[in-house]
């Protein structure tokens, strides 16, 4: 089955059975999910959640979904998030665009608010190449579960509000070293009623360095514009580091990442700060099990 004819199926299945069972969840009662369970992680938080064109790991299951099929390879990866001495989010999952003709992401990830509540997210990413040509396009759907206040469940509810998310890409090859691409995001969310979507391009320049460029929306307004770098000085090495503006915060932020990687292995360690004149910072360190073409 074509990756196109699956998003038919999987939007209208998502739809007509999954959305009506939250139909009922009233979006002005609900704590809204933790920051940390949909914050960039892998390569797109090294990119301050820019790479919209170019990122090919875990993280294209949220930076764009199509960047599932960029590279050939099976992975399993494991990330956490820090402040200072509180662990913030925890991530796992596995890649596979080596073995089947749709590449697929799969996922799961905890996040703890500061009241000790867990809210939780899985999310599966599926890519492909369409036949030969340059054109590739990703989906992605997230289940999300934010956790109640044990007021709320002490009255009788549930552990967790529930909810669907829904996000889709496509990534185009305009030549070998010029990459762009597109996604949107937020479709179904329950809690958060706000559409991003983003628009993205990379450029490969000078053997070993690549620069991405991304302008992020909020329904329609624009809302950030992201600038990122990566130097890929060895084989075993890749550094970046980005920047971002805040179009109505008028903030910036800023990232710096590196990975130590080879055939078998990738570690790597982010460092972000969302306003550079403001704490806090936050620390992200990951591992990872690779088969690579």
């Amino acid at each position: 089955m074509h990756l196109s004819a699956f998003c038919v199926l999987f939007t209208s299945t998502l739809s007509a059975v999954v959305f009506p069972c939250f139909s009922g969840i009233a979006h002005a009662d609900a704590r809204v999910p933790v920051s940390a369970l949909n914050e960039p992680f892998g390569a797109s938080a090294a990119l301050f959640g820019g790479g919209t064109a170019i990122v090919g790991d875990l993280s294209a299951t949220d930076a764009n979904p199509a960047g599932l099929a960029l590279s050939k390879e099976i992975a399993i990866t494991g990330e956490a998030k820090w402040a200072k001495a509180n662990v913030l989010a925890v991530e796992a999952g596995v890649t596979d665009s080596l073995m089947a003709e749709i590449a697929a992401g799969l996922k799961a990830r905890t996040a703890t608010e500061a009241s000790g509540a867990k809210d939780r997210r899985f999310s599966l990413g599926l890519a492909e190449r369409l036949g030969e040509s340059a054109f590739v396009v990703g989906l992605a759907g997230d289940y999300i579960q934010v956790e109640r206040s044990d007021a709320e469940r002490a009255s009788g509810g549930k552990r967790f509000r529930e909810t669907p998310r829904l996000r889709g890409g496509v990534i185009y090859n305009i030549s070998e070293t010029v990459l762009v691409g597109a996604r949107t995001d937020g479709w179904l969310d329950r809690y958060d009623t706000t559409t991003s979507h983003a628009l993205g391009a990379a450029f490969g320049f000078a053997g070993h360095f690549v620069a991405n460029l991304d302008l992020v929306f909020a329904n329609t307004k624009p809302d950030r514009a992201l600038f990122g770098l990566t130097l890929l000085a060895k084989d075993y090495l890749d550094l970046r580091v980005s920047s971002g503006y805040g179009i109505e915060s008028k903030r910036n932020g800023g990232a710096a990442g590196v990975t130590l990687k080879s055939q078998q292995f990738r570690l790597y360690y982010t460092f972000t700060k969302p306003v550079f004149s403001q704490k806090p910072f936050f620390h992200q360190v990951g591992a990872g099990i690779v088969v690579a073409m």
